[in-house]
């Protein structure tokens, strides 16, 4: 029985989590998605807890591979898929081995919470996965993100988790449904941005030719929008092996501006590099920092931020993966005048939108740490316009077309954006404490 009880919590734990996530759109489960994982493990030792865990993010795996929770489904690679997923299983894993030791409830819940949160921070050397990306959505959470960081919510994310499995029979029910109220009922919140509103767009195109971006930035143009944001190498088709074209379609009557991107010839690997096309000239080049996977055989990294000058302000330049890494984001958003950021991308082409949906997601926190506008362009779904205050103001669904929108564009003071990652210091020291407090001979568990 002890056996079917860890089953049966893996496939709860499991599904609640898919759910939660992104394109699950229930993020009011990630409050207590782990709750029967934590209880089913505990005093069960490290190797039973990590497998239970593992277990538990192979389930929701499946479950996203087969886009059961999702409103728009595709084929595609399910490899994929599962491996994203794993990237779960490395803060899951590490969290629930800890808590399953035998005798490791002695500790507080707040321990368990640094110790995941400190092991998403550890995947920045890769690809970081946050719990608190299932609140990409939530207007509290995000501007909790605006003083600590994405590591904030995922914090208070785990460490609920972990006390409310401390929890016995009804108190548990009614602090759920408690915590359910209160998650729907502040997604109301209405954030104000600050400053007047420019208008901006976007090209969504998953294989780009040179006639099918010619047509959707005409369209995208009558909009008249400041820029327009390609995804990333959609310049490709275009640049060949030189910008003249890109020059030449900037220059035609009636073309917004617009910003893609493309490989230079630097040599012995090009970089992947970002550039505003207007009136026939190519503005300063931005080069990508964070490559992705096969991308660090084929390209070479960039070194510094970049911003440049546009009619309406200064747009910083990022692509792509560096969203992923909060400070790449921090670092262009510090840069003099910079009131929007814009950022290429393209997602591997994973079943159910699952990459490009998990990815869309960073996007809100990004702007909300940095306070300033983001305006994000993906080749298969959910290209966005996001707010200083991190609000999706609109969104592309799956397929090619463009999207026009107006935001906000005036920065918001963050102390993220000042301080950076310190609440990461302080899990540090919650860790130091809560195992000095597990030292202890006997007393009452923690809270």
């Amino acid at each position: 029985m002890r056996y079917v009880w860890l089953l049966l919590a893996a496939l709860t734990s499991g599904t609640m989590l898919a759910a939660s996530l992104p394109l699950g759109e229930q993020p009011w489960l990630a409050w207590f998605a782990f709750v029967p994982l934590i209880v089913a493990t505990r005093d069960r030792r490290i190797i039973l807890g990590a497998v239970a865990a593992l277990l538990t993010i192979a389930v929701a795996a499946f479950i996203a591979a087969a886009g059961i929770f999702y409103r728009h489904r595709s084929g595609g690679d399910v490899v994929t898929v599962f491996g994203a997923c794993g990237k779960f299983a490395i803060t899951v894993g590490i969290a629930i081995a800890f808590s399953s030791d035998v005798g490791a409830w002695r500790r507080p819940a707040w321990f368990f919470a640094a110790i995941a949160t400190l092991a998403e921070a550890i995947q920045l050397l890769d690809l970081p996965a946050h719990l608190a990306l299932s609140q990409y959505r939530h207007p509290l959470m995000l501007q909790l993100a605006a003083a600590g960081g994405i590591w904030l919510p995922s914090f208070l994310l785990w460490w609920t988790n972990f006390q409310l499995a401390r929890l016995r029979s009804w108190r548990l029910l009614a602090a759920c449904a408690g915590l359910v109220a209160l998650s729907v009922a502040t997604s109301f919140i209405r954030v104000g941005a600050p400053g007047l509103s420019q208008t901006f767009g976007v090209v969504q195109i998953s294989e780009p030719t040179e006639k099918g971006l010619e047509v959707l930035q005409t369209e995208a143009s009558k909009g008249h929008p400041e820029f327009v944001v390609w995804p990333e190498f959609a310049g490709i088709v275009m640049a060949g092996a030189e910008d003249g074209p890109m020059k030449e379609l900037s220059r035609r009557p009636g073309i917004a501006p617009f910003i893609t991107s493309f490989t230079d010839a630097y040599r012995p690997k090009p970089h992947n590099v970002a550039a505003l096309f207007a009136q026939g000239s190519e503005s300063a080049r931005y080069a990508k920092r964070k490559l992705f996977g096969g991308e660090k055989s084929m390209h070479t990294p960039g070194s510094s931020p970049a911003a440049v000058p546009y009619s309406g302000g200064v747009v910083g330049l990022c692509i792509c993966f560096d969203s992923c890494f909060p400070e790449a984001i921090r670092e262009t958003a510090a840069l003099p005048g910079v009131n929007v950021i814009a950022l290429p991308t393209i997602d591997p082409p994973a079943a159910n939108y699952f990459m490009a949906g998990m990815h869309a997601a960073y996007t809100p926190f990004r702007a909300a740490e940095s306070g300033v506008a983001m305006v994000r362009s993906d080749g298969n779904a959910y290209s966005q316009i996001v707010d200083p205050s991190g609000r999706i103001v609109a969104e592309t669904k799956p397929g090619d077309g463009v999207l026009v929108a107006s935001t906000p564009i005036g920065r918001r003071w963050t102390l993220y954006r000042m301080a950076g990652d310190w609440f990461l210091w302080v899990c540090g020291a919650l860790v130091l404490a809560g195992y000095v407090a597990g030292l202890r001979p006997k007393g009452p568990v923690g809270t």
